[in-house]
């Protein structure tokens, strides 16, 4: 990968300011659905971090093996919580039918996943040999032969059209618009901040009695995105001249570990 300048990080810090701490609501999820005591705080956040160190300790040994999982559990948890939102939020595209449910999650959740490293292999592929090694380069042609499973999923979506309106499918050719115009980092930075991660956030808001946009509840939203993105911007300082591509990786890797107690707690929650 070519050394990057700043305009080229801009999508990277917007994705660690914005996007990442969508999922530091988590705590006051848990505190809405659990009511913990002290020790069960302390329970909550030391099962969090174990969680996510695991995923740092599988990512040291087995590279490919980490960002595998890592872009199928984001499918899974991009599909989920965005047919979720939408039926929370709009309350007009609700599934008819099992079928038309699951066909929702996957053309939804496979957008970032799978369209962008087929509209742009080149500059994908080098970001998963930065982040996972030379071997990381199969998986784009992996990627690219479950795309008829999309174009599936979004046929199914078309003939549900008369009964659920196109809102939604409005907004998902919006999305496959931008990931083919934008470069993948730019593509990837707005889906995940204005559409997942806002989504998240008023999702969250009808979830906390009395609303969370509270002084209290930004200041823990703050406090539990602080410790991650320290950490992201310390694994790249000490790149010192490999910095842009040390944040890069810190910022992907750092979400893959995130990820997995976040889809823990928020899919488990909503399946309940």
């Amino acid at each position: 990968m070519s050394h990057m300048t700043l305009i080229d990080l801009l999508p990277v810090l917007f994705i660690m300011l914005v996007g990442l701490p969508h999922g530091a609501g988590d705590g006051l999820l848990a505190f809405k659905s659990f009511q913990p005591t002290t020790k069960g705080w302390v329970i909550f956040v030391a099962s969090y971090l174990v969680i996510a160190g695991m995923v740092l300790v599988l990512w040291y040994f087995f590279p490919v093996l980490g960002l595998l999982l890592f872009l199928i559990q984001s499918l899974i948890h991009f599909g989920l919580g965005d047919v979720s939102a939408t039926d929370t939020i709009a309350k007009g595209a609700q599934s008819q039918s099992r079928t038309h449910y699951w066909a929702r999650i996957i053309a939804m959740g496979c957008g970032p996943v799978l369209l962008i490293p087929l509209f742009h292999p080149i500059p994908v592929n080098d970001v998963f040999i930065l982040i996972s090694g030379q071997a990381a380069s199969y998986l784009i042609l992996f990627i690219i032969f479950l795309i008829p499973i999309w174009l599936a999923a979004f046929g199914i979506m078309l003939s549900y059209l008369p009964k659920t309106g196109g809102s939604e499918v409005t907004l998902l050719l919006l999305l496959v618009a931008l990931y083919f115009i934008l470069p993948p980092l730019w593509s990837f930075a707005i889906y995940f901040c204005c559409v997942h991660s806002f989504r998240h956030f008023r999702v969250l808001n009808t979830q906390i009695e009395g609303g969370f946009i509270k002084l209290g509840h930004f200041g823990q939203i703050l406090l539990f995105s602080a410790l991650p993105i320290a950490l992201i911007f310390l694994f790249a300082l000490q790149a010192q001249d490999h910095f842009s591509e040390a944040l890069i990786t810190g910022l992907f890797i750092g979400l893959a570990a995130l990820t997995v107690p976040h889809m823990v707690l928020v899919d488990g929650l909503r399946k309940h």
